[in-house]
């Protein structure tokens, strides 16, 4: 799909532009463009797979609801999910212009920034329309089910984290003229990699499902 493509793009993208940096920049740049593709390779990985095992579990929601089975969830409809492939794929795009900037810190934070809001946003307003309720039944419904109520606990731990992150970041930005550019340039990378720690740490149970889903179909994933 659409999205994959342009997941797998961005990182190629990424490579080669830490490969040009590194080849005939100076050695501050060079060393940012580093320090930003390790943040941008963590930050790839977490949407990734997040972002699969999410679509995941909406559609096992939907199909649910769908089914009739009671003790399910609020009905998603096919718009819905329609409109978190449009998300998803608008993530992609903002990946492969984080990647092309990997080597310019303004820019790369302030976009990595942006990331964080959009996705955060998208999560709330899907957390609003939901409502999730633990089932009691055997076999392979439970297990996805059980995976669904992973994936909905991991959002609210994406939310938090991300917004943290991005209101430091803020901070940070309008700190220039007090901490100087450099300072608040590798303070605001710092931030972004503990927000991908943080990340990884507090979701870990959630991403090895998105991890397993994207094994078990390949990259040829049509959602």
């Amino acid at each position: 799909m659409a999205w994959n493509t342009l997941m797998v793009t961005s990182m190629a993208e990424a490579i080669r532009e830490l490969l040009t940096r590194l080849d005939d920049s100076p050695r501050n740049i060079a060393a940012f463009a580093f320090s930003s593709f390790v943040v941008f390779s963590l930050t790839f990985f977490r949407f990734r797979v997040g972002d699969r095992a999410y679509h995941s579990r909406r559609k096992v929601h939907a199909h649910t609801s769908s089914a009739g089975n009671s003790g399910g969830v609020l009905r998603i409809t096919g718009e819905g999910l329609s409109g978190d492939l449009l998300v998803m794929v608008f993530q992609a795009l903002v990946f492969i212009l984080l990647a092309n900037w990997i080597g310019r810190p303004v820019k790369f934070v302030y976009l990595y920034a942006f990331l964080l809001l959009v996705n955060s946003i998208w999560l709330w307003l899907n957390l609003r329309q939901e409502v999730v309720h633990e089932v009691r039944r055997t076999g392979d419904l439970v297990e996805k089910r059980i995976a669904c109520l992973e994936v909905h606990r991991a959002s609210r731990c994406w939310i938090a984290n991300n917004l943290v992150a991005f209101c430091i970041l803020g901070v940070l930005c309008f700190s220039d003229r007090i901490l100087g550019p450099e300072v608040v340039t590798w303070a605001s990378i710092g931030v972004c990699f503990i927000n991908c720690v943080l990340d990884l740490l507090m979701t870990r149970h959630c991403l090895f499902v998105g991890a397993r889903a994207l094994l078990s179909h390949g990259a040829a994933w049509h959602g």
